[in-house]
């Protein structure tokens, strides 16, 4: 057993903390050399693992985030869309250093809401709203898990509250899954993430983003059990 649970709660042993650092080490390789991994499915994943590292992602995908008291709605685990656009990586200043996104993926509804609301934001207050994190399949969700839970020193409990379980993301929707925002300044950054809640763009979405379908998924104080997160808008089509 590599992820166990013991009296309602999961515990990671050392060797599977190993198996685990050489999940990530095999896929950040990949990620050199393939700019599709955010949208990888299991049988990719399962060609460039061990069978004991494949076991590592089984038991992600078998966590119940409700004993943790996370409160949202099972998604489903859908396929990769055939509807994608590939957004090239944004550049930005963090601490006046140049940078950028990653390559996003986003289906083409989707970033044409965004691109119309970007634009908008643009235009009335010279702010350039940037993709930070886009569609992503639930395989490569779990891979976001086990990043995150290794941040976290492999404290579960902390990393259910930032990072879901595959099946429970709003970013592995197919048809509209959420998208994580940054601002040219590098907000949010991890060391503290709510102060993108500080800035222009985060006001002006407070106002404006339900006019082009996206929705603030996570406010302070929210009924999922989950940390506030100001930088992530869902796309909600009304029609």
């Amino acid at each position: 057993m590599v992820i166990k649970q013991l009296k309602n709660e999961f515990i990671v042993s050392d060797s599977d903390k190993v198996l685990i650092e050489s999940i990530l080490s095999k896929v950040d390789k990949v990620k050199e050399q393939n700019d599709a991994v955010p949208i990888i499915d299991l049988e990719y994943l399962r060609s460039i693992l061990s069978t004991d590292e494949f076991e590592i992602i089984n038991r992600v995908f078998a966590i119940q985030p409700q004993i943790y008291g996370f409160k949202g709605p099972y998604l489903g685990v859908e396929p990769v869309p055939d509807n994608l656009v590939k957004i090239e990586k944004q550049s930005y200043y963090l601490k006046a250093k140049k940078t950028h996104t990653n390559i996003q993926y986003v289906p083409k509804t989707v970033y044409d809401a965004y691109k119309k609301m970007a634009d908008s934001m643009q235009s009335e207050i010279g702010r350039s709203l940037l993709i930070d994190s886009g569609y992503r399949s639930n395989t490569y969700q779990a891979i976001t898990f086990l990043e995150t839970l290794k941040i976290y020193d492999f404290d579960v409990l902390k990393t259910i509250t930032l990072a879901a379980i595959p099946g429970y993301s709003e970013h592995c929707v197919s048809s509209n899954p959420a998208l994580d925002f940054i601002n040219i300044d590098g907000l949010p950054t991890d060391g503290n993430p709510t102060d993108f809640e500080y800035t222009p763009e985060y006001e002006w979405l407070t106002k404006n983003a339900n006019k082009f379908n996206f929705f603030l998924s996570f406010p302070q104080d929210n009924s999922f059990g989950l940390s506030f997160e100001p930088w992530h808008w869902r796309y909600k089509s009304t029609k």
